[in-house]
């Protein structure tokens, strides 16, 4: 995360959106990210490695005056979204909302918060949940007399698979942090937004994710992947400088709208969680895990068909909720994907492989580019990709057009590719060398892509280029 000041022109315009010029504003912003390696796994504890992209998302807050009567202060909140998508929303909440016994006294439970968000427009949780989640963590005093000035622009496209939510998430977060100053302890806060952005995602706005998109998008580097452990606390490698391994990735967009709130992925999330609370329950292994993928530290990479050929022998291949609710009970771990669907079929032996075997991938990824050799050998990386990619659709985690584009894919200089992030959609991820021959093959390839879908290029979202991590400013006011 850059915390060096200003770093982009600010809006000539705030004034328009209800900013008061002669008082401070405060700004922070953060890149989407790329999931190169890892994906759906990071719930389960994987090894995932990522990249942050060139687009971003800012967030400019205001702390204005108090309204004199008590229960009338609000939160006024614009968001443009620069991304080609052309939306701008406008909204005013009642600070009251959130509080309990209004007019004043504390703030909501965050399951009565999640409540208050799902009669919302949902957006709105991902900038105002934060927010409250870190006042509630850090006893922050707020009341419902406070009036804040939100206004948000992106050039990150939603729906894309490229962390939109989590983006806003973080500059909410840090803007809202920036309030309180930058002393020494109030630094040291600031390095909780990822986890305060995780916690909004999940129990705020109530969309099942991993803290992957979140850890990425605040620790990511310009021309550099971030490999980092999604456990908690989370354990960050050494960042790779891919370039100077002559190699180069390319997000292309499926067109297909993702979402982590839908059924595949929650379905396949919970029933790698029934895997785990089964091998527990059943005392199939002589010790604990805390987390899925911490089975793997235990088998390492000479024990690894051991481990996959104890799962294929104990797991079931799959199992109706229902039948897991009469033999387990009604908790297999996971708050997030609670309650269990009794009438729904979990494959609880693929997801479990998945989250295995794409947390070994992901490291078995890191090792090779950490590697002595300047240039290393693309087609190994690819072969990666392309198993992880097949992971994601033995657990339904794909779609009819990304399969298309994978398969356009398959062609020289393009050393492999995969379906990213929560799958079912989103952006497709391909890995090449960094010559000229590779761009043209890209850029035939998204040609041809285009053509099939009866649209035409430019409609064809195109991600090839990095920046560094959420970015934290000083208020500004002197700027302007």
């Amino acid at each position: 995360m850059d915390t060096g000041g200003i770093s982009q022109q600010f809006p000539s315009n705030l004034s328009a959106f209800g900013f008061d010029m002669k008082y401070p504003i405060h700004f922070a912003s953060s890149p989407g990210r790329m999931d190169v390696m890892g994906g759906i796994a990071d719930y389960s504890g994987s090894r995932v490695i990522q990249m942050p992209i060139e687009s971003h998302t800012s967030v400019y807050i205001q702390r204005k005056w108090k309204t004199k009567k008590v229960g009338k202060g609000v939160f006024a909140i614009t968001s443009i979204s620069e991304s080609g998508q052309h939306k701008k929303r406008f909204v005013k909440i009642p600070t009251c909302t959130f509080f309990v016994n209004k007019p004043e006294a504390a703030l909501h439970k965050y399951e009565n918060l999640n409540r208050i968000f799902s009669r919302m427009k949902n957006w709105c949780a991902y900038i105002v949940g934060p927010i409250l989640i870190c006042a509630k963590e850090n006893n922050i005093q707020l009341s419902t007399r406070d009036n804040f000035v939100i206004y948000i622009t992106s050039s990150i496209p939603e729906g894309k698979g490229v962390s939109s939510s989590a983006a806003v998430e973080i500059a909410s977060s840090l803007a809202f942090l920036s309030l309180f100053g930058h002393s020494p302890s109030a630094k040291k806060v600031r390095k909780y937004a990822p986890l305060y952005s995780f916690f909004a995602e999940n129990a705020i706005a109530g969309v099942p994710c991993g803290i992957m998109d979140q850890l990425a998008c605040f620790h990511g580097k310009v021309k550099h992947l971030t490999p980092f452990t999604c456990s908690l606390p989370s354990v960050m490698g050494k960042q790779i400088g891919y370039s100077k391994k002559y190699l180069r990735l390319w997000g292309i967009d499926s067109t297909v709208r993702h979402f982590n709130g839908g059924s595949n992925y929650a379905r396949v999330r919970a029933a790698a969680f029934m895997g785990r609370h089964i091998i527990m329950k059943e005392s199939l292994l002589s010790r604990t895990f805390e987390t899925l993928c911490s089975m793997n530290r235990v088998y390492n990479s000479g024990q690894v068909n051991i481990l996959h050929d104890f799962i294929e022998m104990n797991l079931p291949e799959a199992i109706t909720g229902n039948e897991f609710i009469e033999i387990y009970g009604i908790d297999h771990g996971d708050e997030i994907t609670l309650p269990i669907s009794r009438d729904s079929v979990y494959y609880v032996r693929a997801s479990v492989d998945l989250a295995l075997r794409e947390d070994k991938r992901a490291r078995k990824f890191e090792q090779m580019l950490h590697g002595d050799l300047v240039q290393v050998d693309g087609y190994s990386l690819g072969a990666l990709m392309r198993a992880s990619h097949i992971s994601y659709s033995r657990c339904s985690m794909g779609s009819p057009t990304t399969e298309i584009l994978i398969d356009l894919l398959d062609i020289p200089h393009i050393f492999g590719a995969r379906i990213s992030g929560g799958g079912c959609g989103g952006l497709v991820i391909c890995l090449t060398n960094d010559t000229k021959e590779a761009e043209e093959a890209v850029m035939e390839t998204v040609e041809k892509f285009s053509t099939l879908l009866k649209m035409s290029v430019g409609q064809i979202r195109l991600f090839k280029e990095s920046s560094d991590g959420a970015n934290i400013s000083k208020s500004f006011f002197q700027f302007l």
